[in-house]
């Protein structure tokens, strides 16, 4: 991996950002977040902020949201956030994630997410969670540019739980190549 802050300008705006070459590697895991303090499913969770994705390989996703700095790993579990990761036949797609404290209970929202072009040009983003949306399952909106999906979590999942202590770019440890992309202007969710 080569990511962290950066003294570049891909994602827009002024110079210095976070990210470059992640690979999707259970061999190598890692992140590059803040601390947030104890959030749960609980919380409602916003985050927001501009993307560039450079370089997408296959099955090279690429994370970024809440997640918990202590337990990682393939499958994963407590996470809440976007997964840019796609198959080979299109580009990929910039789509919600969440997963429980159990492993067994994860959800990727494949099919109405929008598509980021691995061209490298400046998109903005935004995550909304609410907890009481979905009549208390709890409801995921995601959006890029004018693209829009929202999806309620699948039964059991809020209801398992799921902690999160960090909130940056993160590792998918499921195995693939390599993608670059940067991350900017970031606003999110912290515990006060």
């Amino acid at each position: 991996h080569h990511f962290g802050h950066s003294p570049t300008a891909n994602a827009g705006g002024g110079k210095g950002e976070i990210g470059g070459r992640i690979y999707s590697a259970p061999q190598s895991p890692g992140y590059y977040a803040a601390t947030v303090g104890k959030l749960t499913l609980d919380d409602p969770l916003t985050a927001s902020g501009r993307v560039s994705l450079k370089q997408y390989g296959s099955d090279g996703a690429v994370c970024i949201g809440w997640f918990d700095s202590q337990k990682r790993g393939y499958p994963p579990v407590n996470i809440l956030g976007v997964l840019i990761d796609g198959p080979t036949s299109t580009p990929p797609k910039f789509q919600g994630w969440v997963a429980s404290s159990d492993p067994r209970l994860a959800h990727c929202e494949r099919p109405s997410a929008a598509f980021i072009p691995p061209d490298g040009q400046s998109h903005t983003w935004q995550i909304d969670y609410r907890p009481e949306g979905g009549n208390g399952r709890g409801q995921m909106t995601i959006r890029l540019d004018s693209n829009e999906s929202s999806f309620v979590l699948p039964e059991g999942v809020r209801k398992r739980g799921a902690a999160f202590d960090r909130f940056g770019i993160f590792v998918h440890e499921g195995g693939g190549r390599a993608s670059v992309v940067y991350f900017d202007d970031l606003e999110f969710t912290v515990r006060e």
